[in-house]
């Protein structure tokens, strides 16, 4: 079973224009573990395509992608009660 720590989103979350079809990108780290026990760093990247009805309305996400940093192994072993809980 996959095993992450340290799960963390930065506070500031980037935005583009125009403002009628805005997207927000951040970027992620986190913690993975190799086969033998070992950690690693497991950064990456999320952007959301929001959308709305009109103007005034609730903004609601239309797309979602989530991914790791090119180069970033996208396995991680282990279970998490093998290692610390995730802060």
């Amino acid at each position: 079973m996959p095993s992450l720590r340290s799960y963390r989103w930065p506070r500031r979350i980037q935005a583009n224009q125009p403002p009628e079809n805005p997207a927000r990108f951040t970027v992620f780290e986190s913690t993975g573990y190799t086969e033998g026990g070992s950690a690693f760093d497991r950064p990456g990247r999320a952007t959301v395509v929001l959308g709305r009805q009109a103007v005034g309305e609730e903004w609601v996400a239309q797309h979602t992608h989530v991914s790791l940093f090119p180069g970033t192994p996208s396995r991680s072993f282990g279970t998490k009660r093998e290692h610390l809980p995730a802060l």
